[in-house]
């Protein structure tokens, strides 16, 4: 269909956007305004001493005196690390990496009181690897950020053996519910990035895609609580980045990954990374053969006035699918001040579900009213692809001065469609239908970044401008007994034309004076909304400004622990599948569909933390939360006493909670992790002009332990824990989930095979969601099969020394739910 509203007035954007790229340049600061200071910096690069090759990801600590840790790093894709604002005392500087020997210097304060250079570290390879417990305890596994926290994957013994979706599970402030759906800090409603991208493979079946993809490509997965500036403003639980690691020499590596689940079926997956002087590429990809088994819902509801009650019991044998996925990436260095860099990928999923439900209707004499079966078949296939194309410029006498312009252009289409057919009717005469929903999200972005760092001042700016077109195309048939073929009913179908444009500028700063810092930034955003119901001829048209202020602080103290303090603002602006008013009438007793006219909701947020490592590592937290208008999924009963469900702006929520992650290695063998979060939580809304509320606790606690036999054998036990959730209307039950796995590593540690069993005490799982108003009471009880049994084989190839160069500036389209 044609979405001409997408297309139009493009050069008034680009207009637009040239002006915004030019007030972005005037708030740059020109020179550096330096002074002399009694502070210190310490720089060196890290090489292979045989190939003069930089060596990433090797950790690099700073000692006092006494030996204590007072910071750690982790060296650049150059091979390159720095520590700024030292006091003026000796330090002891110890460089470490997995088969290499350890190199340890005793640096003193330079006359100059500005720079200690070292120069190039030489690194000698040992024939013997390092102990493996004794680089886990100087690499910790969480590090706390001054914005948020990273966990350090790599660090991690079951990233060779775990799939990304289980990984997350051990990540603090990320859980999971029993259906396998991702929350931060307790919250649904967050942004997952892709190296600092969205993609359209996480934007749909985020599960899933995390299922296929394996955990020993990724170097860190970063929690960012308080976003700054540079990131859209969208995510009200924050942000969740997933760092992959590409490193090769001129030549080749790569892993593959095999895998098979009683529940899910088998998969399969791989990356290779190649380099040829300043051309490298890296692609990664998998795909999988899905037959879940199958699931039983029971639904019952009983409304007061007038009273009546109906009853539904359903049940799938199985679902069936398939999915795939391919990423590209690809980097030229032109010189040592310019780099180019591309991207693109693609997906697909198709799931295939057969539902066989009875129903039952009492009305007041407590008889049947009403009964029939319904035999429904659902097709879901979703389909995207990205390109992208970002320009890195340096300074040459500035290093770390940079220009980014990048381009992205994303498409990501989902098609849905239910066959309902009717048997055994009992005064009940509705025909067999049809629907079908095509709906189709395009989305083209511009954006240039400026990074200017100063002495003890780092500025960053920048401009951005969002395009995106979204199409619902909605169609339901009815079938004609008369006639014997399926007519389409207008007043059930529509098409719905949904535009929506962004421009924003950014400026933030970051402050560090010794071991304090701060950083501070203001983002300015206008968005535009353009609505159209094609076929009913109505439109939707709305304009909105939002200034989002963030600033975070961090003190850090000798004895390796800081403490952080944040605020910032967050958005939930709707996306399609909110916005979408498709009706999906499947269950002929409750629909549900989209609400068009759902606003932003501003999200006040406020984090206090603290951390500490050295052997272990421990990570303490408190947060608080509020916001107004908030969008809530609620139920009602309409006349014809069909339940709905639609999202609506009518609540009020806060939310008070506090955090602890903590990881030690009790033993060279024994290590274990905990972490865990408690709140509580307030909501108050109005629905059909009756006011409701309800309050509770929340939480979930994770526990993981692991230990190391003779011979590379390894045994590891995960345990969670999680409370009721409440809603505006009701709550859902509480659950556990536990897993029991064991690892072998083969073949000089590249061979690993894996076998685990999850939830071995709990064949089945409820999940029990009970809604109580004063008008009708509902529960619905969703019972799926639980436990499961995995195996896996992972294999890597290839040797891993400097990486393939990537931009570090990129679209990071992070706004929208």
């Amino acid at each position: 269909m044609k979405n001409s509203t997408y297309n139009h007035t493009l050069t008034t954007k680009v207009k637009m956007f040239i002006l915004i790229c030019l007030y972005a340049g005037l708030s740059m600061p020109g020179t550096s305004l330096a002074q002399q200071s009694k502070e210190y910096s310490i720089r060196a690069i890290v090489k292979d001493s045989i190939s003069n090759t930089p060596l990433a990801i090797v950790t690099v600590n700073l000692r006092d005196i006494s030996q204590r840790i007072v910071f750690s790093e982790i060296t650049k894709d150059d091979g390159s690390f720095q520590f700024t604002k030292l006091g003026l005392e000796s330090y002891i500087v110890t460089v470490s990496s997995v088969g290499y020997q350890s190199k340890s210097l005793l640096v003193k304060p330079p006359l100059s009181l500005i720079d200690r250079n070292l120069g190039t570290l030489f690194l000698v390879r040992t024939s013997k690897a390092l102990d493996e417990v004794t680089v886990r305890a100087e690499r910790a596994l969480v590090k706390q950020e001054i914005d948020g926290l990273s966990y350090n994957v790599q660090s991690d013994a079951d990233s060779k053996t775990l799939n990304l979706l289980d990984m997350l599970r051990k990540v603090p402030l990320v859980s999971m519910n029993g259906d396998d759906e991702i929350q931060l800090k307790g919250n649904s409603n967050f942004k997952i990035l892709l190296n600092g991208r969205t993609s359209s493979l996480l934007s749909n079946n985020l599960s899933e895609a995390l299922r296929s993809m394996t955990a020993n490509n990724i170097a860190k997965i970063e929690v960012i609580t308080t976003p700054p500036a540079k990131y859209d403003s969208e995510g009200l639980g924050g942000i969740i980045n997933i760092v992959t690691i590409r490193k090769t020499e001129d030549g080749y590596n790569g892993s593959t990954r095999m895998a098979y689940s009683d529940l899910y079926g088998p998969s399969a997956s791989g990356s290779v990374n190649v380099k040829n002087g300043k051309f490298g590429i890296s692609v990664n990809g998998g795909g999988s053969i899905r037959r879940r088994l199958g699931s039983e819902l029971e639904f019952k509801r009983q409304q007061n006035i007038p009273f009546y009650s109906d009853a539904q019991q359903s049940r799938d044998d199985f679902s069936s699918g398939d999915g795939r996925f391919v990423n590209l990436e690809l980097s030229y260095e032109i010189d040592s001040l310019n780099l180019v860099a591309g991207t693109a990928s693609f997906n697909s999923n198709h799931t295939k579900q057969d539902n066989y439900s009875a129903i039952i209707i009492l009305g007041q004499s407590a008889l049947v009213d009403q009964s029939y079966r319904l035999n429904s078949q659902l097709n879901f296939n979703t389909k995207g692809n990205d390109i992208s194309l970002n320009y890195q410029h340096g300074f040459r006498n500035f290093k770390d001065r940079l220009l980014t312009a990048s381009y992205k252009f994303n498409n990501s289409s989902v098609d849905r469609d239910n066959f309902v057919e009717t048997l055994e009717q009992f005064n009940y005469d509705q025909s067999d239908f049809k629907q079908d929903n095509i709906s189709v999200a395009r989305e083209t972005t511009l954006q240039l970044d400026y990074v200017h760092p100063l002495r003890s001042v780092n500025v960053e700016a920048g401009a951005k401008i969002i395009l995106r077109g979204n199409e619902s195309d909605f169609e339901y048939q009815q079938f004609s007994e008369s006639e014997q073929i399926f007519k389409i009913d207008n007043s059930k179908s529509d098409n719905f034309d949904y535009n929506q444009n962004i421009f924003a500028l950014y400026n933030s700063w970051q402050l560090t004076f010794n071991r304090f810092s701060l950083k501070a930034g203001l983002r300015l955003e206008r968005t535009t909304i353009d609505a159209n119901f094609i076929s009913s001829g109505s439109s939707l048209k709305k304009n909105y400004t939002n200034l989002i202020p963030s600033i975070a602080l961090q003190q850090k103290f000798k004895n390796n622990s800081s403490i952080n303090l944040g605020y910032t603002q967050r958005i939930q602006r709707p996306g399609i599948s909110l916005l979408n008013p498709f009706i999906d009438q499947s269950n002929p007793i409750f629909y549900s569909y989209g609400n068009p006219n759902l606003l932003p909701v501003l999200n006040h947020n406020f984090e206090l933390g603290y951390s500490r490592y050295s052997k272990g590592s421990i990570n303490l937290g408190l947060s608080y939360s509020f916001a107004k208008n908030t969008i809530q999924q609620i139920v009602t009963i309409g006349p014809d006493s069909i339940g709905r469900g639609i999202s609506q702006n009518i609540g009020r929520n806060a939310n008070i909670g506090a955090n602890i992650s903590l990881s030690y290695p009790v033993t060279q063998k024994f290590s274990v992790s905990l972490s865990g979060r408690g709140s509580y939580v307030f909501l108050k809304g109005r629905v059909d002009n009756k006011s409701y509320g309800n309050e509770g606790v929340l939480g979930y606690g994770n526990a993981n332990l692991a230990y190391r036999f003779e011979k590379d054998w390894r045994v590891s036990v995960a345990f969670s824990s999680f409370s009721p959730s409440v809603t505006l209307q009701g709550q859902t039950n509480a659950y556990y989930y536990s897993s029991v796995g064991v690892t072998k590593e083969l073949f000089k540690k590249k061979l690993t095979v894996s076998g685990s069993v999850s939830n071995p005490l709990e064949k089945f799982r409820s999940a029990i969601n009970h809604l109580n108003t004063p008008t009708f009471d509902q529960t619905l009880n969703y019972q799926t099969y639980y436990r499961r049994f995995d195996v896996s084989l992972n294999y890597t190839f290839g040797k891993l020394k400097t990486a393939i160069k990537k931009n570090k500036r990129s679209i990071r389209n992070d706004d929208l739910l």
